[in-house]
């Protein structure tokens, strides 16, 4: 790393020109989806204008990534500067399920600061070792999300921490800790980790973010963080992107009664149509609502093994960061199957649990809906009829 120097301006979440901003959020694409950029490319929005893109810069960049830019005054050692990092996975390898799965930093001086939340392992790095963004980490999908906030809110953040149990593995206090009770509860090892119980907070923000609705649970609370207690919270069904690879998939939530359902993500498509994955291949974790304009960056993963691991859950309405994430959706589970292209029109075969009003249906050794169409007999025949495929137009399409 290079000789670092403090630099002008408030402790904020930075875009990657070094203006300060009131969020971004980075999605790094899988090494396998991106290939020729070796797993280090991510696509970024940010509060200051920067539109849902993919970015010119790597994310091991400390100069010229949006998240090693919004670094630098914590690997500066900006006098003043205090910060927390923490994470279940510790960039010296070690790990623990003893803590919450919550991977994270705060960083505030006298004046302010910011609440960034990821899902990286191993990240960031030690300070006295400089940024470093693993090539381990380059493998999968992950998000980052910065915001910035006050002082009170930064000491409501960490209120929330006190029940979600972080894994600290670096701190440094600020100037002035007067005004942070709860980040200084938390270094000193105070936790209430072991009390069944969630709970949330909402914190009305002065910055284009608007209100930031932070959720969290302690392991002792034994259910999943989506469906129990977010989904219920806002009122609304949502669409989730976790690793699923390992800890027993839950699979949909689908209550009974008509409340708010949780379903997983299955294949997402990013950079302009320029890169897709399978959500194997991913370790982000966010949802997004199917109505409205709700976004949520999450610690924790939709499967069994995480009933027992705290965590955050951070949700705001946004419609540009809603747009980026859900456009990008093109497979999710659904309560009663799997829904191609959640999004737009799709294919329909005749083996799929549920299709959508106005999907193509298409032929078995096909997937693009503009060329796969039944043929007009086809369309009548035994395997239209399984989904009321129709004839209009000159394809053949789901019916009402």
């Amino acid at each position: 790393a290079g000789v670092l120097v403090a630099r002008a301006g408030a402790i904020s979440c930075r875009d990657e020109s070094g203006a300060e901003v009131d969020y971004w959020f980075a999605y790094k694409y899988p090494q396998a989806a991106s290939s020729s950029y070796g797993g280090v490319r991510y696509s970024r929005l940010t509060s200051g204008g920067d539109s849902w893109a993919m970015s010119d810069a790597e994310i091991t960049s400390e100069a010229e990534s949006i998240v090693g830019v919004t670094l630098q005054d914590v690997y500066a050692q900006t006098p003043g500067v205090g910060y927390v990092l923490y994470n279940d996975q510790w960039p010296n390898g070690d790990w623990t399920e003893d803590y919450g799965h919550s991977k994270g930093a705060l960083v505030f001086d006298a004046d302010g600061g910011y609440f960034m939340q990821h899902s990286v392992p191993d990240f960031p790095n030690y300070v006295d070792q400089g940024y470093l963004y693993g090539s381990s980490q380059e493998v999968y999908g992950q998000h980052l999300s910065c915001f910035s906030l006050s002082l009170e809110e930064l000491n409501q953040v960490a209120g929330v921490m006190l029940y979600s149990g972080p894994w600290i593995y670096d701190s440094a206090d600020g100037e002035d800790m007067s005004g942070l009770a709860n980040v200084t509860a938390l270094c000193e090892g105070e936790t209430l980790y072991s009390t069944p119980a969630s709970v949330s907070v909402a914190i009305p923000t002065s910055g284009a973010a608007g209100t930031l609705t932070i959720f969290g649970k302690t392991g002792a609370y034994d259910a999943d963080m989506m469906d129990t207690v977010v989904a219920p919270a806002l009122g609304v069904d949502l669409v989730s992107e976790s690793w699923l690879n390992s800890g027993g998939v839950i699979g949909p939530f689908c209550p009974a009664d008509g409340e708010a359902s949780v379903v997983d993500t299955v294949t997402l498509e990013y950079g302009n149509g320029t890169s897709s994955w399978p959500t194997a291949d991913d370790h982000s974790k966010w949802a997004v609502s199917v109505n409205g304009t709700w976004v949520c960056v999450v610690d924790n993963n939709r499967v069994y093994s995480q009933y027992s691991r705290g965590g955050l859950a951070v949700c705001l309405e946004n419609q540009a960061w809603h747009a980026a994430l859900a456009d990008g959706i093109v497979a999710a589970d659904s309560c009663s199957g799997i829904d191609d292209d959640a999004e737009g029109v799709a294919c329909c075969h005749y083996d799929d649990d549920k299709c959508n009003q106005g999907d193509v249906c298409c032929y078995s050794s096909c997937d693009d809906p503009s060329t796969c169409s039944y043929s007009e007999t086809g369309c009548s025949g035994d395997y239209g009829q399984i989904h009321d495929c129709v004839w209009s137009d000159g394809t053949c399409v789901v019916g009402a």
